[in-house]
């Protein structure tokens, strides 16, 4: 299953900022552990923004919510996480409903 994931700060992160920097190293430790496990097909910092995202690829919301919960910075994170279609998906659902629409 896919699944965008988009986590930005609620509010200020009551951190010093060598505490806070360190969090942010293992944060994108973690999650380039995960991409390199294939759990994680891309994502990044979003720019000029406080927070990051990514596009998931586990199998359930359960494992999804497991992978998010265990980033060291999920406790300071507010997140969106909307499910996805893989292309090929979508690009069926298109044609079927195209085919249904034509047989009207």
């Amino acid at each position: 299953m896919l699944f965008f994931a988009k986590g930005e700060f609620k509010d200020v992160v009551n951190l010093s900022s060598e505490k806070f920097l360190e969090l942010a190293v293992a944060e994108w430790e973690t999650i380039s552990k995960h991409k390199s496990q294939g759990k994680v097909l891309t994502g990044g910092a979003l720019k000029d923004r406080k927070g990051g995202c990514g596009i998931f690829n586990v199998d359930s919301k359960q494992e999804l919510d497991k992978l998010l919960s265990g980033l060291p910075m999920f406790p300071f994170l507010e997140w969106v996480i909307i499910p996805l279609d893989t292309i090929e998906d979508a690009l069926n659902s298109a044609k079927k409903a195209l085919k249904e629409h034509r047989s009207l």
